[in-house]
């Protein structure tokens, strides 16, 4: 059950989008946490938040897909609970006004990113690091439409574990090769963007 708290903090945030933006979801008919997927579709439901259920357009499901400003969805594959239920919530209000907090370097460094860059964040609920990380790629996606942000929950999808061979999270795969894990600035983030599409 979703606490009044939660409820008053979605309220206060939801305050601050100006343009609709949507979200598509999809989950399986035996997804056992079918009953918190619907919750969360219900609490984030607003006149300036159109919620629709697609079909199984990725081959992970679960999976929510925010359309907002940017060009490139938001993709989150599995459910967005633990510390990741912040990182969706600030993903709708970052696709939805645009408004990222980054400084004016960062913005520079990001938006001088000029070919497509496939990021995969593989996070857990319970690593506060892997939202810090979430997050930063988020906003660079706003600032920056080459950058394609997917995000994935391996408590939804466990058998990912072996087959990245991740020990440790958060761990950031680039264009399909490892770049990091755990948390780092954001200079280094953008470095390591850089590092990684120049070979």
């Amino acid at each position: 059950m979703i606490s009044d708290e939660v409820k008053a903090y979605i309220k206060e945030k939801f305050s601050k989008i100006e343009t609709p933006i949507r979200v598509c979801y999809n989950y399986p008919s035996n997804y056992k946490y079918k009953n918190l997927i619907e919750e969360l579709i219900k609490l984030i439901s607003s006149n300036k938040v159109k919620v629709i259920r697609i079909g199984r357009v990725y081959d992970l499901s679960p999976f929510f897909l925010i359309k907002g400003l940017q060009e490139k969805d938001i993709k989150f594959f599995g459910l967005p609970i633990g510390h990741e239920f912040s990182v969706f919530i600030d993903a709708l209000i970052y696709c939805a006004t645009g408004n990222v907090p980054l400084t004016k370097s960062i913005i520079n460094e990001v938006k001088s990113i000029n070919e497509y860059v496939k990021v995969e964040i593989f996070v857990t609920p319970t690593c506060p690091y892997c939202s810090r990380v979430s997050k930063a790629f988020i906003m660079y996606s706003i600032v920056n439409s080459n950058i394609d942000v997917n995000i994935i929950n391996l408590v939804d999808f466990p058998e990912l574990v072996e087959k990245y061979e991740i020990y440790a999270v958060p761990k950031v795969f680039i264009n399909g090769i490892p770049a990091f894990e755990g948390a780092l600035p954001h200079k280094l983030i953008v470095k390591r963007i850089k590092e990684v599409i120049k070979h």
